[in-house]
């Protein structure tokens, strides 16, 4: 039996070079980084922009009436530390239960939504059914939210 000649087929389609991914497709990956808790290529906001956040929210309101509001004389976001220190206290100063604004816990490893304040701006039952703040709106815009999430998973940088 006599054996066949191999045969080489030659390609004649040339190899095209890789194209750049598309603007969607570089969105779809920023946003699965940002959902992860990763950093995007942009510089993580950093507090002044989460107080003019807040600040618009609350615009007109008395400090005063959100502290005995919140059961904390010290609620609010003056400095950072001040921010980082507010535990609500829904029904009155030293009262339970309390819920820590933003858990420290949760900061800096991509669980920043899982945070009270994030929970009480975005969800329309609020904290453990408290309803959504600030009380009667105006309510963040999700782009507001999604800054606060991002700082909060970037470790809250002053």
């Amino acid at each position: 039996m006599k054996s066949k000649p191999k045969v080489r087929l030659k390609s004649k389609a040339k190899a095209k070079p890789l194209a750049k991914p598309s603007p969607k497709i570089v969105a779809k990956k920023t946003a699965v980084k940002k959902a992860k808790g990763l950093r995007a290529t942009a510089a993580a906001p950093r507090f002044p922009a989460i107080q003019a956040i807040l600040n618009r929210l609350v615009a007109g309101r008395s400090v005063a009436r959100m502290q005995a509001a919140h059961g904390d004389p010290t609620f609010g976001w003056v400095t950072l530390a001040q921010l980082k220190g507010v535990v609500v206290r829904p029904n009155g100063p030293g009262t339970e239960p309390s819920y820590p604004l933003i858990d420290p816990s949760l900061v800096g490893n991509g669980k920043g939504a899982q945070t009270n304040l994030v929970i009480a701006l975005a969800n329309s039952t609020g904290v453990d059914f408290n309803g959504q703040m600030p009380l009667n709106g105006p309510y963040a815009a999700k782009a507001d939210i999604q800054t606060i999430i991002d700082w909060i998973n970037a470790g809250m940088p002053a």
